[in-house]
């Protein structure tokens, strides 16, 4: 199965909270295999996005809200209309590269099923970016 980056960064925060579950072994294993498999995607992401921003010279503000997939950057500043045109190209361009990111398509993460025991009690916020790898018994 293959996913989009985008999927990838949500299915990782779903992994890390059944994670913390106590479940059955097998469960267990099958969370940690695709744990490993969607964190190694994660990580090219991260390389790729941080090379953009290097690239286009964003200076990302940290805030609250910033993770994986949403950051803020520094306003375009009061710069001679030259200059600002040219950040503002330039802002414009890495946030067409930044959605082609989002939307690249990962290697196959492979059809492996967890099987979670249905009498365990999750929320399905948790669940929604991984449903495709679920099986309840």
């Amino acid at each position: 199965m293959k996913l989009t980056y985008k999927q990838t960064v949500e299915a990782q925060a779903s992994l890390m909270e059944l994670n913390k579950l106590n479940l059955p072994v097998g469960a267990s294993i099958e969370i940690a295999r695709l744990s490993n498999r969607i964190d190694a995607e994660v990580l090219i992401f991260a390389k790729t996005r941080d090379k953009l921003v290097k690239d286009y010279q964003i200076k990302p503000s940290h805030t609250e809200r910033e993770d994986m997939l949403s950051f803020t950057c520094e306003a375009i500043g009061a710069d001679s209309e030259e200059t600002q045109k040219l950040k503002e190209q330039q802002l414009k361009e890495f946030v067409d590269k930044f959605h082609e990111l989002l939307d690249g398509e990962t290697s196959d993460l492979g059809e492996h099923k967890i099987q979670l025991p249905k009498d365990i009690v999750v929320k399905p916020k948790m669940l929604r970016a991984i449903a495709d790898f679920i099986e309840v018994t």
